[in-house]
């Protein structure tokens, strides 16, 4: 073989190599980023769902109040007639105290959250204290 050929193929296998290097490199940059985003989505997931726990007492279907004034307590008797349909429940099962006021849970690793809230029972007009608990699916 001719020292020209021999130079034109040494070039063409370091052009070769440093291809390869630059695809393997970004096949692991890219893997890399990928599980960065999925970590990233769950605790945007995890940050949601620890917003519920404000949210579901705040909610005008299970707040108490008197003559119009909101206490911060979770009306007793709204709990027993509450059937929100919420797309913000989907996936999600809500528990007041032993009362199940939401379940749409269809999975089999469960993550749980919960909370004291204060329950008012109208009826008897005393306040207690109960657990909000939501259990929801990490997807």
């Amino acid at each position: 073989m001719k020292k020209g050929q021999m130079q034109m193929q040494e070039s063409i296998f370091v052009i070769f190599l440093v291809m390869l290097l630059i695809i393997i490199g970004m096949i692991f940059f890219f893997k890399y980023t990928a599980a960065g985003i999925e970590d990233s989505k769950l605790e945007y997931e995890e940050y949601r769902f620890m917003q519920l726990i404000g949210v579901i007492p705040n909610l005008p279907e299970l707040r108490c109040s008197h003559l119009g004034v909101a206490n911060e307590c979770v009306d007793l008797l709204k709990v027993n007639a509450f059937n929100g349909e919420y797309s913000l429940f989907s996936g999600k099962e809500i528990k007041i105290g032993n009362r199940l006021i939401y379940n749409d849970l269809s999975c089999t690793d469960v993550r749980i959250v919960s909370s004291p809230i204060s329950l008012y029972d109208p009826l008897s007009g005393r306040y207690s204290v109960s657990e909000l608990e939501i259990r929801w699916c990490p997807e």
